[in-house]
């Protein structure tokens, strides 16, 4: 298992919420903490496997994984996402985007609390300031945490889901981890980066006074103005990790290390993760973002500069869905419906482009087969009727039309095969790319020395008739009709052994 190479911090206090704090949240949130020590701190996660999409042949088919990790932001913790995990958990909602008839998938979802947030340890301020300096709290202090954490789980095939300090630290991982991470569903969130790039709004402003001047904020009030609807019972469980003030330290401290010019801790990270994410070492990244219009701290103009720079990619499929009503905790009012539109995005275009390869690889490989196969039983018999000298000058004339059209079949059923592999991850496309390759190198390696034997011949012998004192002519690649015989019947059984490598390929493509 992979480990983080960051040494964890150290803490003069750090406190821990009783567990009793939570028994009120389980009906709500029925799912049991895991927790992870990076040094004297013991971070805490949600970590919950969905059923296999296609049960049936679990035993029988390879097992993909898909792990969703979701990261909350301010003043929230996991609970955040108890409207959507159900849904990602559920084997009917929509269909993974890795599923394939050869294979079964399941969704892994989890969901840390960053630290000071949540069941995890909570470590306190230092001399009871709130200033920046003074916090124990840093950028750099939280995104190693999730750099350990991801490290740690050894975390693949991830889709990130990200909002508010969700997005701020979980959207410089992907640059990092570029093999790690394959989409990504963002919520009001941006990058962090000085504010003429954006990041800072006057709402966000009005959210950092009223922060900085009430340290003993009331979450559960808080919660409720923010969110349409939230019950009493739902407020309550936003205020459970926090006994009392000594325990906020981590709220406090996360609008006050927001980059506010750009030498605050984190620009770094903004700004590499921006040259990423505009550049084509991140297109095979997909990503839906969730625009919430209602939002006074991330409003829908920042949200668009945002989608702006990410659209710069070419080729970089994103979808983005504007959501009226819904405000800056887009999970609490609108979760279930971001689960359903990204699931269909980023299942839609998985159908079609995993459709599409495998019919350009069936049609391929179907192409080259027959063509094979009518090579050695019908052109081939044909052949052997005639004189042998003037079957090789058959040969000779229909060789390369056939070498070139046949080498670009097989070529395009490898390939088509290969980027199977990669975007199904279902390892029995691994025949026919296997199969199609060792024809090309069965053919250039066995029977090219052969084929060029054989036109040297037909060439040769046609000279001659032309004229028997053609000084271009070489008698030593004459052959005698035994010879020539000779040829065509070994050239044959190579031949079948090529036909019968490429109906194993086709058959594993016709198979899927």
């Amino acid at each position: 298992m992979a480990a983080s190479t960051v040494a964890p911090p150290t803490f003069e206090r750090v406190l821990r919420t009783p567990e009793e704090r939570f028994q009120r949240v389980a009906k709500e949130f029925p799912y049991s903490p895991k927790y992870l020590q990076w040094g004297s701190l013991r971070m805490a996660y949600v970590d919950e496997h969905g059923p296999l999409i296609t049960p049936a042949e679990a035993k029988t088919k390879p097992v993909i994984e898909e792990t969703w990790l979701l990261l909350h932001g301010n003043p929230t913790w996991s609970y955040l996402y108890r409207k959507m995990i159900p849904e990602l958990l559920s084997g009917n909602t929509g269909r993974p985007s890795e599923v394939t008839p050869g294979s079964a998938v399941r969704r892994r979802i989890v969901a840390p609390d960053l630290f000071g947030f949540g069941r995890s340890d909570k470590p306190c301020d230092v001399g009871n300031r709130y200033a920046k300096d003074t916090s124990p709290y840093t950028y750099t202090f939280h995104r190693d945490s999730l750099r350990h954490f991801v490290l740690s789980l050894n975390l693949t095939n991830i889709t990130l889901v990200c909002q508010d300090w969700g997005g701020l630290l979980g959207l410089t991982l992907p640059h990092e981890f570029p093999d790690r991470f394959k989409r990504i569903v963002i919520m009001d969130t941006s990058l962090p980066l000085a504010p003429k790039e954006g990041v800072v709004s006057p709402g966000f402003q009005a959210w950092k006074d009223y922060n900085n001047r009430t340290p003993d904020m009331d979450v559960a009030a808080l919660m409720s103005r923010s969110v349409v609807n939230l019950s009493k019972e739902e407020a309550a469980a936003y205020l459970a990790p926090y006994p009392d003030v000594s325990y906020k330290a981590g709220i406090r401290a996360f609008v006050n290390i927001v980059p506010a010019d750009p030498t605050y801790d984190g620009v770094q990270h903004g700004r590499a993760a921006a040259a990423f994410l505009t550049s084509p070492a991140s297109a095979h990244l997909q990503i839906f973002v969730g625009v919430g219009l209602d939002d006074p701290v991330i409003n829908p103009q920042m949200m668009r500069r945002l989608v702006s720079m990410l659209l710069s990619v070419k080729g970089r499929r994103i979808a983005i869905v504007e959501m009226p009503g819904t405000r800056h905790f887009v999970q609490e009012d609108a979760g279930r419906e971001v689960v359903w539109r990204a699931l269909d995005f980023f299942e839609a275009w998985m159908d079609s482009l995993e459709t599409s390869l495998r019919l350009l690889g069936q049609t391929a490989a179907a192409l080259f087969t027959g063509a094979s196969i009518y090579i050695n039983v019908v052109d081939h018999p044909a052949r052997m009727d005639l004189v042998p000298q003037l079957a090789l000058q058959q040969f000779r004339v229909s060789f390369w039309r056939a070498a070139r059209m046949q080498s670009f079949l097989a070529a395009v059923a490898a390939g088509a095969s290969g980027a199977l592999v990669y975007v199904t991850g279902n390892s029995i496309y691994w025949i026919p790319v296997t199969t199609f390759s060792t024809v090309v190198v069965y053919t250039l390696s066995f029977m090219m020395p052969l084929n060029l034997r054989m036109i040297s011949a037909a060439e040769n012998a046609e000279k001659l008739m032309i004229d028997p004192a053609s000084p271009q002519a070489k008698r030593s690649d004459v052959v005698s009709d035994d010879e020539a015989t000779g040829m065509l019947v070994r050239w044959n059984r190579l031949h079948l052994v090529r036909s019968a490598l490429s109906f194993v390929g086709l058959f594993a493509l016709l198979a899927t």
